[in-house]
Order: structure tokens, then sequence, then C-alpha cells
């Protein structure tokens, strides 16, 4: 059995024992002391093991969050609100009340219609070059047209997207650098949206919706 010397009177004693044989010192305090600091090294290492499960666990839902983000598990939100406000709208005065007054009225001689046109329209922060509400020779609203250029892919995803999230999924029609996407709704028109990349390595959008 381990000996120990007595704190009081320095002879040596066993470590078990509670009080010194010698001088009658109280061991069971002394003891308690050298014991305490290996008594909470293993408390530590106890609650160190706790914890590393539950970190395990979070970590695997994390990734499994990721994993299901990057499958498009979870419904996209559309981001481009506005600009599907615009091409939901099937009546030409609503249509002119969202985008306000500040249009040119033009008359096309060999076709014998009209268009009210918007130039430079800012829609969701991006710059369209120019919204054009098409009437044929009797006056009733029959297209829209839309141009504009989006300087990165990223713009062009969320716009395909946003547009699938609408109307539905569109299997697209694809030529080199062109693409070309098309939509019948439920009320009868259809939407046709073209992207195609230019010599810029930007990407020329436009779409035209054909109304009944």
């Amino acid at each position: 059995m381990p000996l120990i010397k007595c704190p009081e009177c320095g002879k040596e004693i066993s470590d078990a024992s509670i009080s010194c044989i010698h001088c009658g010192y109280p061991l069971k305090k002394e003891q308690a002391i050298k014991v305490s600091p290996i008594t909470e090294e293993k408390q530590r290492k106890t609650n160190l093991l706790k914890k590393i499960p539950v970190l395990y666990i979070a970590g695997a839902i994390a990734l499994i969050l990721a994993i299901l983000l990057v499958k498009g598990f979870f419904p996209h939100t559309v981001i481009y609100k506005e600009f599907m406000q615009i091409i939901s709208t099937t009546d030409s005065a609503q249509l002119k009340y969202i985008l306000g007054d500040d249009y040119t009225h033009t008359y096309f001689d060999p076709l014998d219609s009209t268009a009210d046109i918007y130039y430079d329209m800012m829609l969701d922060s991006h710059l369209y070059d120019y919204i054009v509400i098409g009437y044929d020779d009797v006056g009733r609203f029959k297209n829209l047209y839309i141009q504009s250029d989006m300087d990165t892919a990223q713009y062009v995803d969320v716009l395909k997207k946003d547009m699938i999230a609408t109307f539905g999924k569109s299997t697209p029609d694809k030529n080199e650098a062109k693409e070309t996407y098309s939509w019948i709704c439920n009320d009868g028109h259809v939407i046709v949206l073209t992207i195609e990349k230019n010599k810029l390595s930007q990407y020329d959008v436009s779409m035209i919706i054909s109304y009944k």
C-alpha cells in the first residue's frame, strides 16, 4: 500500500489512513484536496464526451439541408416580383397603370398597328431597354415585348427559376449560345423567352407574350 508523509509531523503513514497514527493529524480533508483535481478533470472529460454526439448530429443535419438546397428540394422564391407582375397581367390598361404614363405611342404603317413603348424601364432594380405594349389594327391588345441586357449568368439563372416557379417547367430549345423557352398559359396566351449570349459575354434577353 503506498505511503505518504503526514503534513503535520512528516512521518510516513498509509495513504488510506484517516488520521496520522503518530500525531493524530486528520488526513481526510487533505486527501479530498489531493483527489479533487483528478475528479474535476474526469468530469470535464465526461462532459466533453457527452457533447461529441450532439456535434455530430448537428453537422449531419447541416449537411443534409445543404444537399437538399442544392438539389432544389425547397421551392424557389420568386426574386423578380415586379417583372413577374408585368408579364402576368393580361389587360393593357392595367399594364399602363403599373408602368406609368412615360411611354411613346407609335404607329406602324405596314402592319396597320400601334404600340405604347416604354424606354429604359427599371423593374426590380434592373434596367430593361424597352417594354412594348402592342395592339392590332383595331386597337385590341395583342402582345407584350420586353428586351434587356443581363450582365451575368446569375441574373439569367434567377430569371429562369422565377419563370419556372410562376408558369411551370419548360424544356429549352438550345442552339449554340441561344436558349428558347415557351409556356402556354391557362387563359391561352403564349410566352416565349429567348436568352442569347453575345460577343461581350453578356446575355441578350427578350420575351414576347401573345394574347388571344
